[in-house]
């Protein structure tokens, strides 16, 4: 292969070695790694796999069969936008070609071009595969030059030839290729297999020595995470993300790990992504980093999302948990606190402020009556009129009492005896009269007040 830079000097494809050097002599040689290959097409697998569970690879592509995916995501045109740009983010350059068959639409991404997608209809399949050139065909490598010299340039003039001939000349395996391309022959595939656990190891071009940098190797392993979680209709409610020192890699102190726990179990590979972005801006790093590797753990299984037209109270909860991840990510786990209940009768001790809830609590326990917005944080004395309690004018007493007696425990025993009281303006209030006051024009006190 030659980039854009070195074809402009006149360098191409197959040429020899010796050829290339006399027309750039500055050109750099790259040594092909067909195992960094395989592994990048690996990757693409698992990202793909967000799209759609029927996932194959080739020697030289993904596969994937999508018909049943163009409704969910929006028509032909958006989901190919959203593959591409999956791809774009594992840093491959992506060519795509769409066909009723798999041959066919592996012939079109072949002569397609970086970000112009070449696609053909049933109808006009035959027309677009005609068009092609021969060089394209995997078993036609061999016979290129034999080709060019009876003119058979394009595969419209490979099927115009005798097919004994063919098959005589240069054996069956050209006429399968053109039969399954076409969808005159079934062209049976493995699908890809997502792994058991997910364990993804990447490493970096060069050494990163800030956290910052990060963050375009930590979008690829996301998308992978993402893609796996999918095919296994599962979330994750902890990732823990490695980082591999350059200088003591095989020292105790060799890593670094990110661990990041989710307050509910996630799939979304730009959440998971933004939440590694907040941990990694506040990481600074003892050494540079030359490899990462990401691991899902606590992963269960989870219901798809629900594609909703109004939002409902549920991706409303949703919001608001991803807010205390992303705080928690930013901040650090103990930073993000909460207003919560506690098992206690007396109202000034039945709530606590502690650790924002993980997934999976409940609603706070219900009380026998409803309770005031506004508690104050010391119960203030009423004056008695007439034996009514009064708070600028005379309370009528609306509901109650509501007897609270508890606190025997801790030295702390209150009695007492709650109602729900309406002044002249309306105001709702919540009064209490203590049932062992000796004197009654000093039982009476307000505790809250009702929005």
């Amino acid at each position: 292969m030659a980039n854009a830079s070195a074809q402009r000097q006149g360098v191409a494809a197959r040429q020899p070695v010796a050829t290339a050097l006399a027309l750039c002599p500055e050109l750099v040689l790259i040594e092909r790694d067909e195992a960094d290959e395989q592994e990048a097409l690996r990757a693409a697998a698992l990202a793909a796999l967000c799209f759609t569970p029927s996932v194959s690879l080739v020697q030289n592509g993904v596969l994937m069969e999508i018909a049943s995916s163009l409704r969910l995501f929006g028509g032909q045109r958006a989901l190919l936008g959203q593959i591409r740009n999956a791809f774009d983010a594992l840093g491959l350059a992506t060519a795509i070609g769409v066909a009723p068959t798999a041959r066919g639409a592996l012939l079109l991404a072949a002569a397609a071009r970086p970000g112009q997608p070449r696609t053909a209809t049933a109808a006009h399949l035959e027309a677009r595969l005609d068009a092609l050139p021969v060089d394209l065909l995997e078993s036609a490598q061999d016979h290129l030059a034999t080709l060019a010299g009876i003119g058979c340039t394009c595969l419209a003039h490979l099927r115009s030839l005798p097919r004994s001939g063919l098959a005589r000349r240069f054996g069956p395996r050209l006429l399968s290729e053109l039969d399954e391309a076409y969808g005159l022959r079934a062209e049976p595939r493995a699908w890809f297999t997502a792994p058991e656990r997910f364990e993804v190891r990447l490493e970096l071009a060069a050494r990163v020595e800030h956290a910052e940098a990060l963050l375009f190797a930590t979008r690829r392993l996301t998308l992978q995470l993402a893609g796996w979680l999918t095919a296994r209709h599962a979330a994750t409610g902890r990732i823990t993300l490695t980082l591999h020192h350059a200088a003591w890699r095989r020292a105790a102190s060799a890593q670094t790990a990110v661990i990041l726990h989710l307050s509910q179990p996630c799939r979304d590979p730009l959440h998971l992504h933004g939440l590694l972005r907040e941990r990694l801006s506040a990481l600074v790093l003892d050494a540079p980093i030359e490899e990462l590797s990401l691991a899902a753990d606590d992963v269960g299984s989870v219901a798809a999302p629900n594609q909703e037209l109004f939002p409902t109270p549920q991706s409303e909860a949703v919001t608001v948990q991803r807010l205390v991840e992303k705080l928690r990510a930013r901040l650090g786990h103990a930073a993000v606190l909460q207003v919560g209940s506690h098992a206690d009768h007396r109202p000034e001790k039945a709530w606590q402020v502690g650790a924002a809830p993980a997934a999976g609590n409940g609603p706070a326990p219900s009380t026998p009556s409803p309770r005031p917005a506004w508690l104050l944080k010391t119960p203030r004395p009423l004056t008695v009129r007439g034996h009514r309690p009064c708070h600028g004018t005379a309370l009528s007493l609306l509901a109650g009492p509501e007897r609270i007696e508890a606190g025997w425990w801790d030295d702390a025993l209150v009695a007492r005896d709650y109602y729900i009281a309406e002044n002249q303006q309306g105001q709702l209030l919540w009064i209490y009269r203590e049932r062992k006051a000796e004197d009654e024009a000093h039982a009476w006190y307000l505790h809250g007040l009702f929005a």
